[in-house]
Parts: C-alpha cells; sequence; structure tokens
C-alpha cells in the first residue's frame, strides 16, 4: 500500500527515554492493529508489551463516508488525513468552564473560532460538536467532581445556549455529550447527564 502508519513510541531506558518512529504499510483490510515491542539487554529478553494503537483502515479500499463522524480536531495535518480517508466530519470539542468561567458569563471559547473557521472553509465539512466538563464553581463535588453538575438543569440550560449559539454562527446540527464516558462516570449517572444535555441540545436547536 502506498499509506504507512506513523507511531511514535516512548521507550524508557533507566534515567533515560527515547523516542522512536515506527511506520509500516496500512493494511489492505479495516481492523484493530497492535504494535508488539521486545526489549532485550545483552541479547537477553527483558521485557515485551503488546498494545492496541488504533482501528484503521486501507483509504483506497473506502468509499466516501457521510455519517456525522471524523477526526477530532481541525489542523492541516488532519485535514489531509479526512481528505485521505473519505471523512468529512470534524468533531471539535467545547469545554463548557472555558465559555463560562464565571456563573452567567458566557465567554464563547476563541479557539473554536478559530478551529470553525478552518472548518467552514471547506464546503464539504460536517461538523459534530462534543461538550464535556463542568466549571469548577458548578461541581457537585465527590469522586467525580469534574462530570458531575449540582442541578442537571443548569449543565441542560448551558447545552441549549452553546446549541444555539454555534447553530446561528456556524450552522453546527450535530451534537455529542462527553466521550468515553465509561472512563469518568457510573453508566447510571451518565445516562442522566446525557438526557439533561441531549434536552438542552434540541432546546437550541430543534434541527
Amino acid at each position: 500500500s502506498e499509506y504507512t502508519l506513523n507511531i511514535p513510541v516512548f521507550v524508557p531506558a533507566g534515567d533515560q527515554a527515547t523516542n522512536v518512529l515506527v511506520s509500516y504499510p496500512v493494511p489492505p483490510r479495516k481492523g484493530r492493529m497492535y504494535l508488539q515491542a521486545f526489549a532485550r539487554h545483552d541479547g537477553k529478553p527483558v521485557g515485551q508489551t503488546r498494545r492496541a494503537v488504533g482501528v484503521t483502515f486501507n483509504p483506497a479500499a473506502v468509499q466516501k463516508y457521510d455519517g456525522p463522524f471524523g477526526i477530532q480536531g481541525i489542523g492541516s495535518f488532519r485535514r489531509s488525513l479526512m481528505k485521505n480517508i473519505g471523512a468529512r466530519c470534524y468533531n471539535l470539542w467545547i469545554q463548557w468552564p472555558a465559555s463560562e468561567p464565571e456563573p452567567g458569563k458566557i465567554v464563547w471559547d476563541p479557539y473554536i473560532d478559530q478551529e470553525m473557521s478552518q472548518a467552514v472553509a471547506d464546503p464539504t465539512a460536517l461538523i459534530m460538536m462534543t461538550f464535556r466538563e463542568i466549571p469548577t464553581w458548578y461541581q457537585a463535588g465527590g469522586e467525580w467532581n469534574h462530570c458531575v453538575p449540582k442541578d442537571d438543569k443548569v449543565l441542560e440550560s448551558f447545552a441549549g445556549k452553546a446549541a444555539r449559539h454555534y447553530r446561528e454562527k456556524y450552522n453546527v446540527n450535530h451534537w455529542s455529550y462527553w466521550e468515553e464516558p465509561s472512563t469518568y462516570l457510573p453508566w447510571p449517572r451518565y445516562l442522566e447527564l446525557f438526557k439533561a444535555a441531549v434536552k438542552g441540545f434540541r432546546a437550541g436547536n430543534p434541527h
């Protein structure tokens, strides 16, 4: 294949560490890719590891995908990747703390505007935004304090404001709440927050 996957690998060695760039062809079929590494000292094996490095597919073997999933971020490197794999969706994060640093004081994150300006320059782009994090001034406290608000209604309200703002400014019609939620929250609690966020998204953007 003309496509290769480049993976930076951090290799600790005593008080020093080395970054190794591993390059190999993208397989002709989609699937989970693993990196298996062995360490030897004086010719003797001293350790090994096997890690999943991602799920990929050969760009030459896929058709254009029009769904609301794609690549996180907008940078020129990611835009070239999207063109190669036939995807057209940019997934951007909006963090509540950056957009409402004080109760009632909305300051839409300028980083998002910078990223959006690049995304909307692509007439084929589809944009999805992921809403995450809870401001310190409204965290419930406890083990999952950065994920849980004192009142889900406030989360719903902000989700509505964000959906309305980015629909009016950039015509964003796709939203998700958090990512990898099982890493942060018990599923029953995440589902409650997800429902509140979706209710807010739909209020701010009926489309």
